[in-house]
Order: C-alpha cells, then structure tokens, then sequence
C-alpha cells in the first residue's frame, strides 16, 4: 500500500508542473500489471507496453504519447520493449 501511496503523490505532484505521463521502466511484468490494478483503483490512468502485446495496441499506445497531453497518467515499458522498439525509444526520448 505505501507504494501506491507514493505513486499518487508523485502523480498529483508532477501533474501541473508536467503535463505528460509518468514514464516508468520495470523488468517485471507481473508487477507492472499489479501497480497498473492498484492505481486503476485509485482512478490513476495507467497502461504498459511489453513485447506480448498485439502491434495495433502498441501503436494505439505509441500515438496517445505523440499526443500533447496524453488520456493516462502512467505508461509502463519493460527494458526489451524500450531497446527492441525504435518507435517508442524516440517518443520515450521526446519527453526527457
């Protein structure tokens, strides 16, 4: 629970200082999806991108971030998906 705390925090804190998501990197799918029910919970927007997704959903996900402000509040990635997907390394790097 206090993760999910922290999360929340760290989210209404950012929001009006920075109006994109919250990018987070994790190796671990089954925690990904895990904070992604607890912060659904919590009415936190959150989605995930992994390498078992189908290719239209990645690139649903993919045009949300093009987007100036993107509909959810977090995106999780896992490392390969971030060193696999040129796409999404270069959208990844417009927010930094």
């Amino acid at each position: 629970m206090t993760l999910e705390i922290g999360i929340i925090l760290t989210i209404e804190i950012a929001k009006p200082i920075w109006a994109a998501c919250i990018v987070i990197i994790s190796p671990l799918l089954s925690l990904i999806l895990n904070q992604i029910y607890n912060l659904k919970k919590c009415s936190i927007e959150a989605l995930h991108l992994c390498g078992e997704q189908e290719i239209n959903e990645k690139e649903k996900i993919c045009a949300e971030l093009k987007k100036h402000v993107p509909s959810y509040d977090m995106l999780y990635l896992t490392p390969e998906m971030l060193n696999q997907n040129a796409k999404i390394s270069s959208e990844i790097k417009g927010f930094v």
